[in-house]
């Protein structure tokens, strides 16, 4: 579970720099905040602010290695898009595997299949605190801005949300760790 002292509510449309933030500060990094985060991403995806707040932000593989490794943060990603993760049952196990890695994992998919009943088309991110294959089920931390906190999904239901948002998941672990 993600402490509740870095339990960070997004701002509006700041969903991954709000769960970056979190990912910083759970790794000790506390010198940048969501908005600092959003800029420096922008920068790195070359994308305006104004495209940021419309679209959100596009997070290519290796973006998020190449803003670790720009300021100096001791850390990697390894994404795994939708396309790798054959079903709900290879969600589940790489999840798992990734959590046993000790992967801090970011979530990517579409709000609206999660949470509304499978229509609309409002891609998000959550981070991924724990999985539990006899109910299952996954616990996310959603940093919302809204109804954010800690949520039980079914893990069937989160891969067809993370595969209606053509999406993946980022692991980072840290340098530190692999010593």
């Amino acid at each position: 579970m993600i402490p509740s002292e870095i339990q960070i509510q997004a701002k509006k449309e700041y969903c991954f720099p709000a769960v970056v933030e979190i990912l910083l500060k759970f790794y000790g990094y506390n010198n940048m905040d969501q908005c600092t985060i959003a800029k420096e991403l922008c920068k790195l995806t070359h994308q305006s602010s104004t495209s940021f707040i419309q679209d959100g932000l596009q997070i290519r593989p290796g973006i998020l290695n190449r803003f670790f490794i720009e300021h100096g943060f001791s850390l990697r990603e390894n994404y795994i898009p939708y396309t790798k993760i054959y079903d709900e049952y290879d969600f589940e196990c790489k999840v798992k595997e990734q959590m046993e890695q000790k992967s801090f994992i970011i979530c990517g998919y579409n709000y609206s299949w999660l949470f509304l009943k499978r229509s609309g088309s409002a891609n998000h991110v959550s981070i991924i605190c724990s999985v539990n294959s006899k109910a299952g089920m996954i616990t996310l931390f959603d940093p919302g801005p809204e109804d954010y906190g800690h949520k039980e999904v079914k893990i069937d239901d989160l891969w067809y949300a993370l595969k209606a948002a053509q999406a993946g998941i980022w692991c980072v672990q840290s340098l530190k760790d692999r010593k």
